[in-house]
């Protein structure tokens, strides 16, 4: 399971979706995932080296102050639309400093005056539906298994 959702976290932030990787990264912390042990084991180094930098970027600690600083630089270098998530945790932090209060202020004027296509990201749905597919096939194949035992 993990093996499965991570690289798709991964996805979803090299194509700035941070409130779906927040999403993924915040249900496999949960306590029920983080006892499978077994399948944690199972995960690669490569999938828990991503997943370790997930968590720090998504700390919902001060605010997502860690992933609040990577949004800016974000849409400093690649005009990045927030996403209704990080639009709530900009809104929460108003009360928090005046000055962080009128920039976040500015940044929302700006989003809305700007037209911004949006447009389907047809490789994401591609590797969603090909990890959907493997894992049904997996699921299939352990089903016909499990038949055949005595």
């Amino acid at each position: 399971m993990v093996n499965f959702w991570v690289p798709i976290a991964h996805h979803c932030w090299k194509n700035s979706n941070l409130a779906v990787l927040q999403a993924i990264i915040s249900a496999l912390q949960r306590p029920s995932i983080r006892q499978l042990k077994s399948m944690w084991n199972q995960v690669t180094n490569t999938t828990q080296d991503l997943f370790m930098r997930y968590q720090v970027m998504m700390d919902p600690r001060n605010n997502f102050q860690i992933c609040r600083g990577l949004l800016r630089t974000l849409e400093t270098e690649a005009h990045v639309i927030p996403s209704i998530d990080i639009l709530k945790a900009w809104l929460n932090g108003l009360s928090a400093d005046s000055r962080e209060a009128a920039d976040m202020l500015e940044q929302l004027k700006y989003w809305q005056a700007d037209k911004h296509p949006f447009t389907v990201n047809r490789f994401l749905q591609q590797l969603i539906q090909e990890q959907l597919d493997e894992a049904r096939q997996k699921a299939s194949d352990r089903d016909a298994l499990i038949s055949l035992e005595p």
